[in-house]
């Protein structure tokens, strides 16, 4: 057994599957308990590194019970340290944090180092994942006096990328930058070139922030190249992201880094970074006015997001089972299934919501959230749906808005918005049976429909006009009561509109502005031939 874990403790980073069969295979017939014990932990860890949390929790709980039984202290500290990796990794933090204390104790009970390390080491990582700096702070030092006390370069380099990143998150950059760099003299020393891509990628992104741009492009080239030859594809993922941060302005390379980007995440069914990375995506085309593809990808995102959700519900509810398999005290056991019961209520809401969710995105994502009216992302749907025809396009404007917003104040101004965007909206759903209303940004709205005869122009004008004065706001500025209106400018066309828009809303804008110039208070319209 002892050859077997001393090629196990070389090989488990890089041959996790062969570890487990070899541990599985053996496991058949030992009827040792001490080497039970140990098959089982080394099993549990095989799967911690397959991330397959559920066959680790199972297998760390059995190695648990041996070692207690044994009274192993060592043994049982590192199975409780695992035990709680597994919560910690699951989002139960308060159980993940309760195991490595037990972890430490019984470490320090037969002086451990190095499993006291680590699990001091985790301590710290619930700590700032739960945004408790001090106490983070204080168990990685801990951590970091035991790795250098048993010699342990490595884990010294991760307790100081570790406190490197405390410190990032605190916004001391320089402190950071101290220890990202003490990390990376000492991996300079290893051969885990992923550790190394890690560390220079979180350099790059120190630099970023920074905003040392030259300096940040050399650490994430750095990375990448390490990388390159091997190793963790996640962090080549979030190499790229960084990297993508330096070229945003620039969209070519901007795009083609998140798509690379994006297949690595997808190959590695890595959804918290698919997240960000279809965020982003779709961040960039709505910023460039590509409404249609930004929409695919903030749907990938909300979907992205649920999936999370619902994933992190069905690792807990198995995670659950597993400790209730293995509880043998009545009243815990009470306890768990009654977290059970509400885990599994709770799965059920999430697949609710999901269901709910995505019938009202299309609607949340094409609506103006203050007035409830089509937005740009809407507007550009909406042209693309267009069939050729004759169609209105009418763009309105509140008239001195500013000084309404100015005497009245910036809720009385939404109140205002909203009435007009319901007003306009009531005229068009009258009138038609396919315009739209789309809020164009601050007071400014535009009204497209087809134009069913010669008269329609005319009537949608009218009622119009008729509307906003029902509405009757008033207000007082500079001493004298004045009374809202609205200006406008249109046309009437039956070019294919959805490909040059731009040329469209321009012509409109130009009405609008004759309109304005002219005294405000009335909505000028052409015929396609006048304008």
């Amino acid at each position: 057994m002892e050859e077997y874990v001393k090629q196990w403790q070389q090989d488990i980073t890089k041959h996790p599957e062969r570890i487990i069969n070899e541990a599985l295979q053996l496991l058949e017939s030992c009827e040792r308990v001490d080497q039970r014990a140990t098959l089982h932990f080394w099993i549990a860890l095989g799967n911690r590194y397959l991330t397959v949390m559920d066959k680790c929790l199972d297998h760390a709980y059995k190695s648990e019970r041996h070692f207690r039984t044994l009274h192993d202290d060592e043994g049982l500290a590192k199975a409780l340290n695992l035990i709680g990796v597994v919560y910690f990794y699951n989002g139960f933090y308060e159980k993940a944090v309760r195991y490595f204390y037990q972890a430490k104790t019984s470490a320090d009970q037969v002086n451990a180092i190095q499993v006291a390390c680590r699990a001091n080491n985790n301590i710290g990582e619930v700590y700032r994942e739960t945004g408790e700096f001090e106490l983070s702070e204080k168990h990685y030092k801990e951590a970091l006096e035991l790795a250098i006390q048993s010699d342990e370069l490595y884990f010294q380099a991760i307790i100081y990328e570790n406190l490197g990143q405390l410190a990032f998150q605190s916004e001391l950059l320089d402190v950071a930058f101290s220890y990202y760099q003490q990390s990376k003299e000492l991996l300079l020393q290893q051969t885990d070139i992923s550790a190394l891509a890690d560390i220079e990628n979180k350099l790059g992104a120190l630099y970023i922030r920074k905003r040392d741009f030259t300096q940040a492009e050399n650490h994430l080239r750095m990375a990448y190249s390490y990388i390159q030859s091997g190793g963790n594809r996640l962090y080549k993922t979030e190499i790229l992201l960084n990297l993508a941060e330096l070229v945003q302005d620039f969209s070519f390379s901007y795009t083609e880094l998140l798509i690379e980007a994006k297949e690595l995440a997808l190959s590695l069914d890595a959804h918290h970074l698919l997240r960000k990375i279809y965020e982003k995506l779709s961040s960039f085309h709505e910023k460039n006015e590509d409404f249609e593809s930004a929409l695919a990808y903030y749907k990938l995102f909300h979907q992205t997001e649920q999936a999370i959700e619902s994933t992190s519900v069905r690792n807990k509810l198995e995670l659950l089972r597993i400790e209730v398999k293995h509880s043998t005290d009545l009243s815990q056991m009470a306890t768990l299934n009654e977290q059970l019961t509400y885990e599994i209520d709770h799965q059920r809401q999430i697949a609710e919501q999901l269901k709910q969710s995505n019938s009202q995105l299309k609607e949340t994502t094409y609506k103006d959230e203050l007035t409830k009216v089509y937005n740009r992302r809407g507007l550009i749907q909406y042209l693309a749906t267009m069939r050729p025809g004759s169609y209105v396009f009418l763009l309105l404007d509140i008239d001195y808005f500013k000084h309404y917003n100015d005497s009245q104040g910036h809720v009385a101004g939404d109140h205002v918005l909203q009435q007009v965007a319901s007003a306009l909206e009531t005229v068009v759903v009258q009138l038609t049976n396919d315009g739209i209303v789309t809020r164009m940004g601050g007071e400014e709205f535009l009204i497209v429909a087809s134009c069913g005869d010669e008269q329609f122009p005319n009537k949608l004008i009218v009622s119009i006009q008729q509307e906003i004065k029902r509405l009757g706001i008033m207000y007082e500025y500079n001493g004298k009561q004045q009374v809202l209106t609205i200006s406008g400018g249109g046309i009437e066309t039956t070019e294919q509109v959805k490909t040059h828009f731009e040329t469209t809303y321009a012509t409109i804008d130009r009405i609008l502005y004759e309109a304005k110039q002219k005294g405000r208070n009335q909505i000028y319209f052409y015929s396609e031939e006048l304008t």
